[in-house]
């Protein structure tokens, strides 16, 4: 490669071309012009190798020189004069603003060159195009970093102090004295950049499909695709940059909401967190698609526009309209959510439909890895192939109740509609695909249940004769790195998780929790704002469990084989009963008969742990039978085998219930006339 085409061969090159003498004298036919000859192009183009800024609207450099002088220009804040258009903070006239843009680089170049970099922190120029002003100029005493959010991101994996408030100079700073001596300022930020893409740009194979609504009714559609942009308003929250916040949380006490129960605070931290590389789906209202694009640059907040301040750079690659008819996509009468930005449901089957429209767009959607053969593949961030859902439900929550009342029935439909926010016909096939997949683990507590089975533990096996233990980790230990692991790569886009704890109470609750028992509290989650670690007795280190984890648990409360649940569980779960329900019965002779043994019961036993779930007498079975083989067996349980204290519970009923001591069988009989 010839001198002047390697990194320090172009940096040399600009320095040679555009000296910091020559800034001061500098014509506007010379800063921008439509030749490659201007100080806007070498910064833009000629010296991308050394880092880029390019993209996005050309008013980042003040004041620029337009190509099409016949489109009107009617934004705040921006003003022409035909042949050039500028930010009108900048100036009233077009010598005014140029003279003022000049007049900030020159400082930049200035401070950059004397070492003063906390200068350049205040200075009202793009953030982008002024920091790579101050690299140039800066004896290449600062990093070829150019984007906040970059530079924010690489100095927390450096364990900055704060990186995310701290001023760029001093990450500038900080970072420089990152560089190893065998690295030259070309190398090393190279490394910087891998460093961010690792974490924030997808490959593509694992992209994440985004529903974006360009303004109210698509106003902004025809702007987003001239400028290769997507922009959000939310000047209902004034929150400024949110390069400053590390997580949802922080976002979310900004804002004055709650993260786990605002949409408004979800949408936005999932526009700044979104990838590059992840494809957005550009919509008006629930049925139309106004095309598809692939964000292209990381998070950006510009100060200059008046509302839509937040921006993410967007190669749009398709824009023709298609409008979706209801429930040609079984069960979905809509297919895109009612916000402004957010993850898409069904993006295989909305992109298959919208090329089966179009299907000039396939070689576009072919080179991004989306196409009608790929439909069924995963093509999601996350490990899972299910929608992102963000749920309201409580991290840890116990169903209790007497049996047959439906609790284990339910806390399978719950954790299907906790990952998918869908629980109708058909949730068991969902619980079963969910749990082969990973994403929900169901185990049954017992009382020889371990510490051991749950979390970590030594298995023996057998090897050439002799008996040896290896490591082995349990149900709870498994799925909680699986959902750590998605947590860590996407945060409150990252994907629910769901464990499901039949017979909680049926265990040694202390014995098997362990320390588990306070990780699993809200405010000690991975992310959370008292978060917690632990030492697992195997010697692995910083355990946490991610709060993207959903516990549920069972609880029978007529088995009192085992001690009550202890006050430690019961403060760190949400307990919903379950009671019997007799309107669930469509056989009105069932229904009396079932409110009747349960006055009888709770008339005996004061309390309502100990009456018949409505489940027994959901089946087709006789009556008959269902109180020979079900109910009778049980209450013989409840009254320790007093016979006359069974008997006496159907007195009152239509049913003659009595023990016979010859043939030691039960005897049911209707009774007509009770």
């Amino acid at each position: 490669m010839e001198d002047n085409q390697t990194p320090q061969g172009i940096y040399e090159s600009f320095l040679a071309e555009w000296p910091l003498s020559r800034l001061a004298q500098m014509k506007i036919e010379e800063y921008t012009n439509l030749d490659k000859t201007s100080f806007c192009y070498w910064l833009e183009a000629i010296t991308e190798p050394l880092g880029s800024i390019w993209g996005g609207s050309s008013y980042k450099f003040g004041i620029y020189k337009r190509k099409d002088k016949d489109r009107e220009i009617n934004r705040n804040g921006y003003l022409t004069n035909g042949a050039y258009s500028w930010l009108q903070k900048y100036g009233s006239t077009c010598d005014e603003a140029f003279t003022k843009v000049r007049s900030i680089i020159v400082s930049i170049a200035k401070a950059a060159a004397e070492g003063r970099f906390e200068e350049i922190d205040h200075v009202n120029l793009g953030f982008a195009y002024k920091w790579k002003i101050a690299f140039l100029y800066s004896n290449l005493n600062l990093v070829n970093l150019f984007n906040e959010n970059a530079i924010r991101k690489v100095a927390n994996y450096f364990k900055s102090d704060n990186p995310w408030k701290a001023p760029i100079s001093t990450l500038h700073i900080f970072l420089k004295a990152q560089e190893s001596q065998d690295e030259d300022a070309w190398g090393f930020g190279g490394r910087l950049w891998q460093i961010f893409q690792d974490s924030n740009v997808v490959k593509d194979t694992e992209r994440t499909f985004y529903k974006y609504s360009p303004g109210s009714n698509a106003s902004r559609w025809d702007e987003d695709q001239e400028m290769g942009i997507m922009a959000v308003n939310f000047s209902d929250f004034p929150v400024g940059n949110l390069n400053q916040f590390a997580t949802d949380a922080e976002l979310g006490k900004a804002m004055g909401v709650d993260p786990k129960n605002s949409n408004n605070c979800w949408n936005l931290w999932l526009f700044k967190e979104a990838k590059i590389g992840d494809i957005i789906i550009a919509n008006n209202g629930v049925m139309t698609v106004l095309g598809y694009g692939i964000i292209t640059g990381t998070y950006e907040y510009i100060e200059d526009e008046q509302e839509y301040k937040h921006q993410r750079k967007v190669k749009w690659f398709a824009n023709k309209e298609w409008r979706y008819t209801a429930n040609s996509i079984p069960k979905y009468s809509e297919i895109l959510r009612r916000d402004t930005f957010s993850t898409t449901l069904i993006p295989r089957e909305i992109s298959a439909k919208y090329l089966e429209a179009y299907p000039e767009y396939i070689p576009e959607f072919k080179k991004y890895g989306i196409e009608p053969g790929l439909i069924n593949n995963p093509i999601q961030t996350s490990v899972m192939q299910n929608p992102i859902f963000k749920t309201t439900q409580p991290l840890n929550q116990i169903m209790f109740g007497p049996p047959g009342t439906g609790k284990t029935y339910n806390s399978i439909s719950k954790a299907v509609e906790i990952i998918t926010g869908y629980a109708g016909n058909g949730y068991k096939t969902q619980f079963d695909r969910l749990r082969k997949e990973g994403q929900i683990e169901f185990v049954t507590f017992h009382q020889n249940y371990s510490y051991e089975d749950f979390m970590v533990g030594l298995k023996p096996v057998e090897n050439s004769g002799s008996l040896q233990f290896e490591k082995r980790d349990g149900i709870f230990k498994k799925i909680v790195e699986r959902a750590k692991n998605d947590w860590v790569k996407n945060k409150d886009s990252a994907a629910n998780f769901v464990l499901v704890i039949d017979e909680i109470n049926r265990a040694n609750i202390s014995r098997v929790f362990g320390e588990l028992i306070t990780l699993i509290e809200t405010d000690k989650r991975l992310g959370a704002e008292n978060e917690l670690t632990v030492t697992l007795p195997n010697g692995e280190t910083g355990f946490g469990i991610p709060p993207n984890l959903y516990i549920i648990g069972t609880m029978n409360t007529a088995d009192k084989s085992i001690a009550l649940v202890d006050i430690a569980l019961r403060r760190r779960f949400e307990f919903i009963p379950f009671y019997p329900d007799a309107t669930q019965l469509k056989d009105p002779e069932k229904a009396e008969l079932l409110k009747q043994i349960n006055a009888a019961i709770y008339e005996k036993k004061k309390t309502p742990d100990y009456l018949i779930g409505h489940a027994y007498f959901m089946n087709d079975s006789t009556i008959e039978d269902i109180l020979l083989k079900k109910v009778i067996p049980l209450l013989m349980e409840y009254f320790t085998g007093k016979i006359d204290i069974v008997e006496g519970i159907f007195k009152g009923t239509n049913w003659d219930v009595s023990y016979d001591t010859n043939t030691y069988n039960w005897e049911i009989n209707f009774n007509e006339q009770a």
